[in-house]
């Protein structure tokens, strides 16, 4: 009887966990499988990695299923990025800046292999790292303008496209790993994103083009969070907004109906991340219009010119030389703005006048001391635009602005650029910034300069000036300077054989209102305009020249790093472009005039915009600590980050 219960009980056992195997049957590869398997099993979903399953466990439809699904939400997700910027469609910016990181990761998520853990980790770094660089090759395109720039910069656009995906391709294997995608491991990503943006600004003249907290910009409210942290501080928000998403993506995959208040939880909390940088700056913007503010004065009439040139109509370019205009051309032009913008103005309002005068960065060729031009003949060009009793106006002769030479065995005074621009100074008894070629005699140094000039007044008519000089800090390799000796045949090969030396600090100059002066690409570097407003400015002035990359971009993306730099720092901005975007600017981001439409309806235009801007100012905490304050944060998530990686194995 107990044997045939044995009997009974064994063949039960048989039938529920199949046949026994004998010894010499003993497969040990399906024993390690079978593991394999059960670990799967039991394994938590998170510990597997952002929501990734095994794709050897997938029948073929499947897979094939999951590899159009993922290669569709790559097509999406580089579509939004890629165009997801102010200078492109702002809309998408708004929805770039929420998801368009977390769609890409999500598609990545589908490659991952658990079993080929190493050439999964090749795989994830070569897929992000191309997603990255086909990004910045929509938004770095205006540098593929070869007419100004020669081929040589193809190969610039090229290798700062791969630098900037091999950026993203290192910080996406910690955003698709296998470990949980935990808040702390969130917080050390973004901010590890962040450092590598940061970084940039140091690298051989400095790259500051792009980064992705510019898809917030779309609106004056997504900005305003700028004014906390910066530029960087919007990075920061971009990419911790895009890993909450994505977090939230896998643990609604993985919760169960019994957990829906911890499901409704994470959707609450990742709308709050995503609404609440516009809320802020809904609020702030209201906050800071009923405060009193640091500087109020009457309007502070502005002219700002824009003179509509190419590099060819400006300067003589070896074998375009028909299209130059000559130098006195070139002022004949500006006084014909000037002029014409004046007459319309006193048309309206008999009691307007010009404050400010602004001409942008290299207005003329010719260095600003260089005397060149002849004195009687410019003096008729002033009496042909400012009447017979103009002379009176105008500075003397035997001062710094003014030479005697000798030329062909005649006699004759000459006068330099500077000499016209206090001239223009004294006629409108206004002040004038003009971006132009300076030298320090004493060491002979080159500079791109701009200088600050006032209306001679009283005794000053005997020599004494009152002008300033601010010079470039922020210069152009092989264009502006020379980062290694082995590049000069190539830049002699362009006719560039003379190099600028940098500047050394901002400057304020004091008029009616104190500004800060800087000179196009310098715009783009947060902590340049910061030193300017610490030492007192209440308005920034840029001067600049986009024309060497026309009919891009680069003029609308420029203009957009314009509008962060006045929220940063709380004060408005007028910019003054040979080619590009004119414009003012207040000190919320927002566009108060411009000089045609914007874009590149208004890169090609020539006249002066003119405009009376009222000079409002508030404190930001920007101003304050700069980017030290947030980079010290991103810097202590990093490091607690990998403690605790260190402390827990995760």
């Amino acid at each position: 009887m107990i044997d045939q219960l044995k009997k009974v009980k064994a063949l039960n056992l048989e039938m529920a966990v199949g046949p026994r195997k004998k010894v010499q049957d003993f497969d040990p590869e399906s024993l390690d499988a079978g593991v394999e398997h059960s670990q799967k099993v039991k394994e938590p979903p998170a510990s597997r990695g952002s929501g990734s399953k095994d794709c050897a466990f997938l029948s073929a439809p499947t897979a094939v299923s999951r590899l159009n699904r993922s290669v569709l939400l790559l097509a999406l997700s580089w579509f939004l990025v890629a165009f997801g910027q102010p200078a492109r469609f702002g809309w998408i910016g708004i929805v770039s800046s929420v998801g368009g990181f977390a769609l890409f990761w999500l598609a990545l998520n589908s490659f991952i292999l658990e079993r080929e853990l190493q050439s999964c980790v090749k795989k994830r770094f070569a897929i992000a790292c191309g997603w990255y660089a086909l990004v910045q090759c929509v938004q770095l395109s205006w540098m593929t303008s070869i007419e100004f720039q020669g081929y040589y910069i193809i190969g610039v656009y090229c290798g700062l496209c791969i630098l900037l995906g091999v950026q993203f391709g290192a910080v996406s294997l910690l955003a698709t790993s296998r470990f949980e995608l935990s808040w702390m491991r969130i917080l050390a990503i973004a901010s590890l994103w962040t450092l590598f943006e940061w970084s940039r600004f140091f690298f051989i003249c400095g790259f500051s083009w792009n980064p992705v907290g510019l898809a917030m910009t779309s609106t004056v409210w997504g900005a305003q969070i700028s004014s906390l942290w910066g530029i960087l501080g919007l990075s920061f928000w971009v990419f911790f907004t895009n890993l909450s998403v994505l977090k939230l993506w896998n643990e609604l995959q993985d919760f169960v109906w019994k957990r829906e208040k911890k499901r409704v939880a994470a959707v609450i909390t990742v709308l709050l991340l995503v609404v609440s940088p516009y809320l802020f700056g809904l609020l702030y913007i209201r906050w800071q219009e009923n405060k009193k503010s640091d500087q109020e004065s009457s309007p502070l009439m502005v002219a700002l010119v824009q003179t509509g040139l190419l590099p060819s109509e400006k300067v003589p370019i070896q074998g375009q030389l028909k299209t130059f205009i000559p130098p006195f051309d070139q002022w004949k032009r500006i006084f014909g703005m000037l002029e014409v913008i004046s007459l319309r103005a006193l048309s309206v309002n008999r009691g307007t006048h010009y404050d400010l005068i602004v001409l942008p960065e290299a207005v003329v060729p010719y260095r600003a001391d260089l005397c060149t031009y002849p004195y009687e003949r410019t003096v008729n060009l002033f009496k042909e635009f400012f009447g017979q009793e103009i002379t009176s106006k105008l500075p003397p002769l035997g001062t710094s602005l003014t030479e005697l030479r000798h030329v062909n065995g005649a006699s004759g005074w000459y006068v330099s650029n500077l000499y016209l621009c206090q001239a223009l100074a004294n006629i409108y008894q206004a002040e004038v910034i003009a971006g132009l070629d300076a030298q320090d005699k004493e060491s002979g140094k080159n500079y791109n300069a701009a200088f600050h000039l006032k209306p001679m007044e009283g005794t000053a008519f005997s020599g004494c000036f009152c002008i300033k000089r601010y010079e470039k800090q922020v210069l152009l390799p092989l264009a502006e300077y020379l980062p290694l000796e082995i590049f000069r045949p190539l830049t002699s090969y362009y006719g560039i054989t003379d190099f600028f030396s940098c500047g050394e600090e901002s400057s304020v100059f004091w008029g009616r209102v104190p500004l800060s002066i800087s000179i196009c690409y310098e715009e783009t570097f947060p902590e340049i305009l910061r030193q300017g407003r610490q030492k007192g400015a209440a308005l920034f002035v840029n001067v600049s020249n986009d024309n060497y990359y026309p009919n891009s971009q680069l003029s609308q993306q420029h203009f957009d790093h314009a509008r962060l730099r006045t929220i940063e720092n709380g004060i408005p901005l007028i910019r003054a472009c040979n080619t590009g975007i004119t414009a003012v600017i207040d000190r919320f981001g927002r566009t108060l005039s411009m000089l045609g439409e914007g874009g590149k309806n208004s890169e090609g235009l020539k006249g002066a915009l003119v405009f009376p801007i009222i000079i409002n100012a508030h404190q930001t905490f920007y101003t304050f600590w700069g980017d030290a304050g947030i980079i010290a944060w991103m810097v202590m998530f990093v490091l607690v980050f990998c403690r605790l990686k260190f402390i827990f194995r995760w």
